[in-house]
């Protein structure tokens, strides 16, 4: 049995059916994945702007207020990717965990709301939006790592501006979105936020980095190093920000995430995601 999780961005009004079982992952190895729609928790790249309300089922509840969080604009420039020497995926070994998506199994796919579809085939997931401004769709799978490297291979097919793509770490549960959120965006930036049990916060608003590809058709590898409340993150290798929180310390599931702002139909495929236990 699996679960697909949706976060809402200011409370967390949840109504369960009979189609969001609460049940705890079991030892089938697929893990568990929990299905919720909220508004959104996306980062939005202006002050000015707010999020228009769209229709959600009626088993829930929408938040009626917005935060939109500003972003600090600087120039992009697009490099030409290297191995880095500090680059952890080369001293590790083999993964504890690695998914190339030869099936969906583990992610149970292929999946469609009103908002996403999201499918495995060709060596890849796909994740295609059906619209803008519908909040983040992720997707959490089975191990739970404590300490560990986290990485994805991602690759943008539709992209412009703040669309983004990410990855979930140390997520408690299946059921109320807690956990950590880095994301890239299509036009060479990066964020990273929490949701816990005050609510979502940005532990680092939109920052520029040279080392990530902007624009579609690019292929970048997003890694995220935690070890105890160290945080560090990568961008192809590259160590681009570390940084401390101690908002999760314990062992957590790992997933994936997107967000479209500026494209409606935002597509972006994870062509491998692997996770390294640390010693």
């Amino acid at each position: 049995m699996k679960k697909i999780t949706f976060v809402v961005l200011i409370s967390l009004l949840l109504l369960t059916s009979c189609n969001f079982p609460n049940a705890q992952p079991s030892t089938d190895t697929a893990g568990v994945i929990a299905t919720r729609v909220a508004l959104t928790m996306m980062a939005i790249p202006t002050a000015t702007i707010a999020l228009p309300t769209q229709a959600v089922p009626t088993n829930e509840l929408p938040t009626t207020a917005l935060t939109t969080i500003v972003p600090t604009e600087t120039a992009t420039i697009t490099p030409t990717p290297t191995t880095a020497p500090a680059d952890p995926k080369t001293t590790l070994g083999s993964p504890a965990y690695s998914n190339t998506f030869t099936s969906g199994s583990d992610f149970d796919l292929p999946y469609t709301d009103d908002a996403v579809t999201i499918s495995a085939h060709n060596g890849a997931l796909e994740f295609i939006s059906l619209g803008v401004n519908y909040g983040l769709r992720y997707q959490l799978t089975y191990p739970k790592p404590k300490d560990f490297y986290l990485e994805g291979i991602f690759q943008t097919v539709n992209c412009s501006g703040y669309d983004h793509y990410g990855l979930v770490s140390r997520a408690p549960n299946y059921t109320d979105g807690y956990g950590y959120y880095v994301g890239f965006s299509c036009n060479g930036q990066f964020i990273v936020q929490k949701w816990d049990n005050t609510g979502l916060s940005t532990l680092i608003n939109w920052t520029t980095d040279s080392h990530i590809l902007t624009g579609p058709a690019q292929t970048n590898r997003l890694g995220v190093w935690m070890k105890g409340n160290e945080i560090k993150l990568y961008a192809n290798g590259f160590l681009i920000k570390e940084f401390t929180d101690s908002s999760f310390l314990s062992a957590g599931h790992i997933g994936i995430y997107g967000g479209a702002v500026d494209t409606s139909n935002f597509t972006f495929k994870v062509n491998d995601i692997a996770q390294w236990n640390l010693p």
